[in-house]
């Protein structure tokens, strides 16, 4: 077996271990859970009906169905989506979560191969896997599909704009790789964005501003393209549903080091705290040993990172655009903290600063200390432990198809009496109970039109239940989805990107095949 088939061997062994425990019970639960069982097996129930983009679930809130993935990202339900071939939903978001874990330790090793040799990048992917905000926040307390895929997608983009001056096909590369994580996670995306900018100037200071700043822009704006079939209508329709619930909480009221308001709030204090100690010794070992400048972007990434979850942040998070608000909470960026510490690692092995042994000793210590800490508070119930369902809550919830109130549609008002809980399984049930015999057990939304007969008939919102109301009708009733303006302009575009990414892949590496056919031709 060759070197890198080996390590890749290694990395989804250690995907496998690291997973291990869930797969021996079969499921986990926390405060997603039910909502990757539900999303997903609705879009890979459709996705295998013959819809290439599934993006309205018939089948959600007890058949009222769902807008869902008009917002919501979908790639993660795409790598989810063989697996319910095979087996049960719940054990398929397993294995979904298993694959995006898998994955991302095989994309931060692509990316750190190209600055350290095999073993230094090989370890810092483990690492990278067994972070404690990747794998005990975003994969076992929250279960965040989109988190988990940006994973995937952040490193490959910091590949890619690392070798942006080396050859034009990265420019497509980086392309292909911003639209994978805007295809996953918007928040994350918006949150790296200006890291993105920060390395693309360093990288261009490094090996040529001109040539490398055009070819990310270039790739900016064909990225952009290649997710538009999602982005154009999630933010063109969001008039439909209730935006107004995603703002809720604001990154601003989440920062950490501001008093043990939780248990999430006390693990994700530890989790920053331990990464800083560490990180702080590589610094001064690079420092001391004259080798800072192979750790300026990472050091200053981690740097931004502590300060923009730290309480001295809180007038930059206050002065932000509005949009920035949908990230809702602040430690989201610890995604990008467990790149630059990673990064850090790696270097630190290559370079020698510290023993080996010492480096891989205290970092292991760190993960070991930070899941005792999780362990213990997650096995305390109630309020001085992790929020989550109960198992009869999340099996409620998924028998109800049940998903956060935001989706409803815009034209029936949320209640006071609706935020009891924020599913939409009591809304659900109340409109049920409340519907008219003029209108159809299906969530009024624009873009569904109703055919009595074979002839479409006008509708309208019934703001008391959120049904569609046809008013008096005898005959035969049919539902379909028509793909309206926001739709239409967003997969030509995604579909012209996807013609433009074909055409200059292949004109970029045209020249390496026609040397290779004339020196075969030379041979002959």
């Amino acid at each position: 077996m060759s070197g890198r088939l080996g390590r890749a061997a290694i990395i989804w062994f250690a995907a496998t271990l690291l997973m291990l425990p869930a797969f021996a019970v079969g499921h986990i639960i926390s405060d997603n859970s039910f909502l990757n069982v539900n999303w997903s097996e609705g879009f890979s129930q459709q996705l295998f009906a013959g819809h290439i983009y599934p993006r309205w679930l018939p089948a959600m809130n007890a058949g009222a169905g769902s807008p869902v993935f008009y917002f919501y990202a979908p790639l993660p339900f795409y790598l989810t989506a063989p697996f319910h071939l095979i087996v049960g939903p719940r054990f398929a978001v397993l294995l979904g979560m298993w694959l995006m874990l898998g994955l991302s330790g095989q994309a931060f090793h692509a990316l750190a191969a190209n600055f350290v040799r095999g073993s230094a990048a090989l370890f810092a992917s483990l690492a990278y896997m067994a972070m404690p905000y990747h794998l005990l926040v975003d994969a076992w307390l929250r279960s965040d599909f989109g988190e988990l895929s940006a994973y995937i997608f952040i490193p490959l983009c910091l590949l890619s704009t690392f070798r942006l001056a080396s050859r034009p096909i990265w420019t497509f590369a980086l392309a292909a790789s911003l639209a994978g994580l805007l295809l996953s996670h918007l928040p994350s995306a918006l949150l790296f964005a200006p890291f993105l900018v920060a390395f693309c100037l360093y990288v261009a200071a490094q090996n040529g501003l001109q040539s490398v700043l055009v070819r990310a822009a270039t790739a900016a704006a064909l990225g952009l393209g290649l997710a538009a079939a999602y982005i154009v209508p999630a933010l063109g329709l969001q008039s439909l549903v209730h935006v107004d619930n995603w703002a809720k909480f604001r990154p601003a009221n989440s920062l950490l080091f501001s008093g043990p308001t939780s248990a999430l709030g006390i693990l994700l204090d530890a989790i920053v705290a331990n990464a800083m100690l560490v990180i702080a010794a590589f610094v001064i070992g690079m420092k001391v040993n004259g080798q800072w400048r192979q750790i300026v972007p990472w050091a200053a990434f981690a740097a931004t990172v502590v300060f923009l979850v730290s309480p001295i942040s809180i007038i930059v998070w206050n002065n932000l655009p509005a949009i920035f608000d949908r990230i809702q909470f602040a430690w989201r960026i610890l995604l990008l903290l467990d790149i630059s510490f990673c990064m850090l690692l790696a270097i630190t092995l290559e370079t020698r600063i510290w023993s080996s042994g010492i480096v891989v000793r205290v970092t292991v210590f760190g993960l070991v200390a930070v899941l005792a800490l999780f362990l213990t508070f997650r096995s305390r119930e109630g309020i001085s432990g992790f929020f989550r369902l109960t198992p009869n809550q999340e099996e409620n919830l998924i028998a109800a198809h049940a998903e956060p109130l935001e989706y409803l549609p815009s034209c029936r008002p949320i209640r006071t009496s609706d935020l009891s809980d924020g599913y939409s399984d009591g809304v659900t049930r109340n409109a049920f109970a409340e519907k008219t015999s003029d209108e159809l057990a299906i969530f009024y939304y624009p873009f569904l039109a109703v055919r009595v007969n074979g002839k479409i008939v006008p509708t309208r919102c019934d703001s008391k239940t959120g049904f569609i109301s046809i008013g008096r009708h005898a005959g035969v009733v049919e539902v379909e989805v028509r793909a309206g303006g926001a739709e239409t302009i967003g997969k030509a575009l995604s579909l012209s990107s996807v013609v433009i990414l074909l055409l200059g892949m292949t004109y970029s590496t045209r020249p390496r095949w026609t040397r290779f056919r004339r020196s075969a031709e030379t041979k002959k």
